[in-house]
């Protein structure tokens, strides 16, 4: 835990003369890094008018869509870096968690999702399967539903479920409806192993928005997906609480495959 900690408060020193404070901006990079190799050929992201049916209208807190050359972009451009960097050309498949509500986990995820958009030859889906909280439908633009929930319950198939955005190899799985009493029960069904492993079948990368690391739910999609993004908030989130989240992913078998640190510049 020492060189989590240590590794944290250098990260944070080091943003916070960059200034880099606002709207859920990725102000360290995963703590696994190594010295990356240079980014791969980007181009800008398609818009595949007929998948879309209406003008999708994204969140302006994507910033990599709506100020692809500004600092916050491309620290996220950083972030995906050195994911694929640890990986290699074999993609990967990651869960979005925090150690607290509110810590902007599942912005990281979309900004995320579309930064690695950008590498036009991989496919990437994002999923929400934060039940209890959705958020990623709306700053998609997309409809909320059917989605995950749907999927599981049997309601509806994948191809249903999947929705094409305004970036022609980004698809996203909303998180559907679902009653918060049944959301553990529901994600604790077989289907969703089935799911995931369609999923990373499918597509090069696959992200998906889970609740708070203390909720049993994170375990339960940790079963397929074996690592995960720890998203810390600097001033908010207290140093026995990244401790904490470490031990649940630890203990649920996920592998923390690196922290993002966010937020207002302050002390863990």
């Amino acid at each position: 835990m020492a060189k989590i900690s240590d590794a944290l408060k250098k990260y944070q020193a080091e943003q916070a003369r960059a200034e880099q404070a606002a709207m859920g901006v990725p102000l360290a990079a995963p703590v696994f890094a190594p010295s990356p190799p240079a980014s791969p050929r980007l181009a800008p992201p398609s818009v595949v008018v007929p998948a879309c049916p209406g003008t999708l209208v994204l969140s302006e807190t994507l910033l990599p869509h709506h100020d692809r050359g500004g600092r916050i972009a491309d620290a996220y451009r950083a972030l995906r870096t050195n994911l694929l960097a640890r990986c290699g050309e074999q993609g990967f498949c990651s869960l979005v968690t925090s150690a607290r509500p509110g810590e902007g986990k599942t912005l990281t995820a979309a900004n995320l999702a579309l930064v690695l958009a950008e590498c036009v030859t991989q496919n990437v889906l994002l999923i929400d399967a934060d039940l209890r909280r959705p958020r990623v439908a709306g700053l998609m633009g997309l409809p909320s539903a059917p989605g995950l929930a749907e999927w599981i319950r049997g309601e509806a198939t994948l191809r249903q479920v999947l929705q094409p955005t305004t970036y022609k190899n980004l698809s996203v799985i909303a998180a559907g409806s679902a009653s918060p009493g049944d959301v553990a029960e529901l994600l604790a069904r077989p289907p969703v192993h089935t799911l995931l492993a369609e999923a990373k079948r499918l597509f090069t990368h696959v992200l998906i928005d889970t609740p708070p690391i203390h909720l049993s739910d994170v375990g339960t999609l940790g079963q397929v997906c074996r690592q995960a993004l720890l998203v810390v908030r600097a001033g908010r989130t207290r140093q026995e609480d990244v401790t904490r989240a470490v031990a649940l992913l630890h203990a649920a078998n996920i592998q923390p495959a690196g922290m993002v640190l966010t937020g207002e510049r302050g002390r863990l």
